[in-house]
């Protein structure tokens, strides 16, 4: 069910666009009808506004929720994690699931801000070194700087794990840095 959905965000983010900026209209519009084929057959839905649209697919184990464009964190984020204030939702999705030893949420979040990147990283850092488990690594390349901060809070043997997954990246000239968050809060049954 996943391969399914990966195709067709894939082909929904990269060929239609593709198709309209150079002038195909009838290939857009083929696109689009083979996009919606496949969605109606992969048992999924979509509500759009004109600026926003969510996409979501039931599972036998679970359901998948993605929004683009309305801003929203999704529902069921844990307190505990700390997001950056200062920040603008460019894209969100939430993924449930529930196993035979588990129930398992997981977040995932895309967002830019205008501060300093160093600033959004000491800000996380700061949030996340009293977890559990915390590990930060940097890399930076021909201007590009990038963090990765791994952080997690509890235990299966507690009865649930808490694991967020950051990345902070900023390109050289660029005045937007991207906050990605990932986010799985993990439940034994």
């Amino acid at each position: 069910m996943k391969k399914g959905l990966a195709i067709i965000v894939v082909l929904s983010l990269v060929l239609i666009p593709i198709f309209f900026s150079t002038g195909c209209m009838c290939a857009a519009r083929a696109a689009q009808s083979a996009i919606a084929r496949e969605m109606a057959r992969e048992g999924i839905t979509v509500q759009e506004d004109g600026e926003s649209a969510t996409l979501t697919q039931e599972t036998d184990t679970g359901a998948v929720e993605m929004d683009w464009g309305s801003g929203d964190l999704p529902d069921g984020i844990p307190g505990e994690v700390p997001l950056y204030q200062n920040m603008n939702i460019e894209w969100s999705a939430r993924e449930s699931s529930s196993g035979d030893d588990s129930d398992s949420n997981s977040f995932q979040v895309i967002a830019q801000t205008t501060d300093p990147v160093e600033a959004v990283l000491q800000w996380h850092e700061s949030q996340l070194e009293g977890w559990d488990s915390f590990s930060s690594s940097s890399w930076s390349s021909e201007g590009d700087v990038g963090h990765f901060i791994n952080a997690q809070m509890g235990s299966m043997d507690a009865g649930r794990r808490l694991t967020i997954d950051l990345s902070i990246g900023q390109s050289e000239g660029d005045d937007m840095v991207t906050i990605g968050y990932y986010i799985e809060d993990t439940i034994a049954k």
